[in-house]
């Protein structure tokens, strides 16, 4: 979910206890990051955005569609990117869309503050949570999500820079979600922009000042 530089490296990692528990509480973090979005109204990341584009046309939950819609993008990891394929990539396929459904019953009957200020916060607390959670789950390098290995084929089948072929995957999905309504279900907006310019910086500073220790070589490949 971030460009940081061992966001390219293949997942080969030993399964240690630290590796396991870093990986899953990298998804609460995260999880709560997309529900906070989803809660506000600001808008949300790429590929949460299309499931919760998904959720106003079929009578399922948030992490019941995302189960679903990964085993399709499982598929081409699998065809595409077996190399990425670890423990984490099948947490994150059948467990993080249900911890966001969790975190967002929570957060159901809270009211939330209306104003652009509140939004600029909303945006910016998701926003860390999200890149805390992230550079849990890639310090712990088991793996990567269905959704995110698209990025990385990209780039192993065209020899591209990252960069664009992350920025590729993230267009096609936002054209996606706009397809589906996105825009007038709140799913496009502040914190959309603000992450996909500020994800990738703020996990590589947790990477480097917070997290990193645990795992001194992965955080500073």
């Amino acid at each position: 979910m971030s460009d940081s530089s061992f966001s390219l490296r293949r997942w080969t990692a030993p399964l240690t206890p630290k590796r396991v528990i870093c990986m899953l509480l990298g998804h609460i973090p995260m999880s709560l990051g997309i529900a906070i979005f989803a809660w506000a109204w600001v808008g949300n990341l790429p590929f949460p955005a299309i499931n919760l584009a998904l959720t106003h046309y079929v009578p399922l939950s948030y992490g019941t569609v995302v189960l679903l819609v990964n085993v399709l993008l499982f598929l081409v990891e699998w065809l595409f990117g077996r190399q990425y394929i670890h423990l984490g990539t099948f947490f994150n396929w059948f467990f993080c869309g249900y911890i966001v459904d969790f975190f967002s019953f929570l957060l159901q009957d809270v009211p939330c503050p209306q104003g652009f200020g509140w939004q600029i916060l909303f945006s910016v607390i998701g926003t860390v949570l999200l890149a805390m959670g992230v550079s849990l789950y890639q310090l712990a390098d088991l793996g990567i999500a269905p959704a995110d290995s698209i990025a990385l084929i990209f780039r192993d089948y065209t020899h591209g820079p990252f960069f664009v072929c992350r920025l590729a995957a993230d267009v096609l999905n936002l054209i996606i979600c706009l397809l589906l309504g996105g825009w007038g279900f709140g799913l496009i907006g502040l914190a959309t922009v603000l992450s996909a310019f500020t994800l990738g910086p703020i996990a590589g500073l947790f990477n480097r000042y917070v997290f990193g220790r645990l795992f001194p070589k992965t955080a500073t490949a």
